[in-house]
């Protein structure tokens, strides 16, 4: 109730875009389900509602971009007829161009995105790391969409003898790979990749066709998981520093007429007066 309905967002996101702060939002809580896609969905919608006025009120200024960071984005997409896919679509492939938008996400294996529009979407991106998958329909699914079919790959070539006893020749004659067996062996290269390791395919510039893919490692980089105890520390810090206690939240929601004693200071001066932050 205080998350989700308060009269005012507790994000300010005006403060955000202006004074270019950083906002990590947890959920983790949560632990997946109706509840967390439903605050997902909620805080990305409130977001993007604001970037399209903010967006407006700065057309050409390309000097503040906004990065937006998504994990395990397929939580926030739900199940087949996603009633996210046309929003995410102008989102990635409008807004974020018009309003220089930084957008980075992530989800396991393609067969978690069951709307395939969602799906194109996101595959739609510029740059993509893919690591190696357990679903082989997956991995077909990304070869088909990275690797360009190449109508010239010999798979075999066997020598004729033309033009007779005298005088002759081996003349070469070419097997190709199917495209289908092109497919596979994209798929194998994806099958190989271990730990750490992933194909990437890279945009240079916009309307570019991608560059072939390569592969990287982050065995170098020295991957460790985060400390537990130094992330909870870090979190209860950030809570006390800038969090909002829910009793105080109640408390402004049970006043007799309804308008918190804050609401003034908190609500967007680019609103109308009977409009709250949360209209999307």
């Amino acid at each position: 109730k205080a998350q989700l309905g308060a009269p005012y967002w507790s994000v300010p996101w005006k403060d955000v875009f202006d004074q270019k702060l950083k906002v990590f939002i947890d959920i983790s809580a949560d632990h997946g389900g109706e509840v967390a896609s439903f605050k997902m969905l909620f805080i990305f919608l409130s977001l993007v509602d604001f970037i399209k006025r903010y967006g407006a009120a700065h057309a050409g200024d390309r000097s503040n971009p906004i990065s937006i960071i998504i994990d395990e984005i397929a939580v926030m997409i739900g199940g087949k007829d996603s009633p996210m896919a046309e929003d995410l679509d102008a989102f990635i492939n409008t807004y974020s161009r018009n309003y220089n938008i930084h957008f980075a996400t992530s989800f396991q294996e393609p067969y978690q995105i069951e709307d395939r529009k969602v799906l194109d979407t996101l595959l739609s991106l510029g740059t993509k790391y893919v690591a190696r998958m357990t679903d082989p329909a997956s991995s077909r699914l990304i070869a088909d969409r990275l690797i360009s079919y190449d109508p010239h790959m010999i798979k075999e070539t066997t020598y004729h003898r033309v033009g007779g006893a005298r005088g002759g020749w081996d003349e070469p004659r070419h097997t190709y790979f199917t495209k289908q067996e092109q497919i596979e062996l994209g798929r194998q290269r994806f099958d190989q990749l271990q730990s750490l390791e992933f194909l990437v395919s890279r945009t240079y510039s916009e309307g570019a066709p991608p560059l072939p893919l390569e592969q990287i490692s982050l065995r170098s980089f020295h991957v460790r998981p985060p400390d537990r105890h130094s992330v909870l520390e870090v979190k209860r810090q950030l809570m006390l520093r800038d969090g909002r206690k829910v009793r105080e939240v109640l408390a402004d929601m049970a006043t007799p007429d309804g308008e918190p004693r804050d609401l003034a200071s908190r609500r967007d001066p680019d609103l109308g007066a009977d409009m709250l932050e949360t209209d999307f």
